[in-house]
């Protein structure tokens, strides 16, 4: 799989590319799909915020007052500590809840295909990381101050061919893939498959079936599984090439993967959502107070 390339036409020769082919397509793809579950988690959360912020807290807060002034222990009225104590609930649940739906919330078809396509990425990112030491490069400068500095070697043709791909050079991509090692049944599917990208890239939608063929039934060796969802991804990537149904060919291999993706999407989805949407939700209500006061 390809490294997270940077946008189309970013540099290079990326131009001539259909958008719809490039490396960052099926990413953007799903940033798109996922766009409007993004904003109902936003909706979704602010509503429980409010019910439980604005109608449960409230009760407790007032069954504890009522509590407090039968002991003669109430604070001081100047101290709004109900108010304190809603506002804080309604943050919580606002990002908890809504974190929750961005990531858990959508529906299974979609789901399933995301994980499967985050499970991959991941992968291709500890690659990167094993054979270069190196963070994955994201933006076209990045990228070319990489390659000026790096060598190609048969151990990180695959990586460093990607990279030619992202910036759109097809031709200097397929040289440095043809370094790849193909020693091995394995090594000669990944040589095969990079160049099948390159070659979709160019506009050949290639022949996944013969490249599914040769890679065999599941063995033991986990490099089986690995490959076989990079081809469920190559398909999704075709039938977006064809505005056709590109969720089915990753949701259809997510069962295989059992429940290492969905702690991936938790992490790098429900995760982030959380902090952004605590920082949002406290922005929010800091500036409901502040209108109150000065009212």
């Amino acid at each position: 799989m390809t490294v997270e390339p940077a946008a189309p036409g970013s540099g290079g020769s990326s131009a001539r590319i259909d958008p719809l082919r490039h490396p960052a397509a099926l990413s953007n793809a799903i940033s798109r799909r996922w766009r409007p579950y993004r904003f109902r988690a936003y909706v979704l959360g602010a509503l429980a915020g409010f019910l439980v912020g604005g109608i449960v807290a409230p009760i407790g807060t007032t069954l504890v007052a009522f509590v407090l002034a039968l002991a003669a222990s109430l604070p001081a009225p100047t101290v709004p500590w109900a108010e304190v104590v809603w506002t804080v609930v309604f943050v919580i649940v606002f990002a908890r809840v809504g974190s929750w739906a961005i990531a858990r919330w959508l529906p299974r078809d979609f789901r399933a295909a995301t994980e499967s396509y985050l499970w991959l990425a991941m992968l291709a990112e500890a690659h990167w990381r094993t054979q270069l030491g190196a963070i994955v490069p994201r933006t076209a400068a990045a990228q070319r101050a990489f390659l000026d500095a790096t060598r190609v070697t048969p151990a990180t043709a695959s990586e460093l061919g990607s990279i030619w791909l992202a910036l759109g050079d097809l031709d200097t991509a397929l040289k440095v893939y043809s370094q790849m090692p193909d020693s091995t049944p394995f090594e000669r599917h990944d040589r095969a498959a990079a160049v099948w990208l390159v070659d979709f890239m160019g506009g050949d939608d290639g022949d996944l079936a013969s490249l599914e063929a040769a890679l065999g039934p599941a063995g033991e060796d986990e490099g089986w599984l690995e490959r076989h969802v990079e081809l469920a991804v190559d398909r999704s990537r075709v039938a977006l090439a064809h505005r056709g149904d590109w969720v089915a060919p990753m949701a259809a291999v997510r069962h295989q993967l059992g429940d290492e993706p969905s702690e991936l999407m938790w992490r790098f989805a429900a995760q982030p959502a959380f902090r952004t949407m605590l920082v949002l939700g406290a922005i929010g209500v800091t500036a409901f107070w502040v209108f109150e006061l000065i009212r």
